[in-house]
């Protein structure tokens, strides 16, 4: 069974156009139709994923300077940790 549920990125939802890849039978005539689809998915991800990646460029200002210059006067190893959510 396929979710009906939109298909998420890390920044936002997609379109429906693209959420519904999965409903094309992978044996059925629809397959071109289907690869054309994963193919316009995978692009609109990229151009979302580039949009964030740019908008995270604009917030880069002296405290990152600081953090690299910190990093730097480290010795022994830097331990870096997340949660692996977007913004947190």
């Amino acid at each position: 069974m396929v979710s009906s549920a939109p298909l998420r990125t890390a920044s936002r939802t997609l379109p429906r156009e693209l959420n519904d890849a999965a409903d094309c039978p992978a044996d059925g005539p629809l397959i071109r139709d289907r690869a054309a689809r994963s193919i316009a998915l995978a692009k609109k991800v990229l151009e979302i994923e580039a949009d964030a990646i740019r908008a995270l460029s604009l917030r880069i200002d002296a405290r990152f300077a600081e953090a690299v210059q910190l990093l730097l006067g480290c010795s022994g190893r830097v331990v870096v940790s997340g949660i692996g959510k977007s913004g947190h």
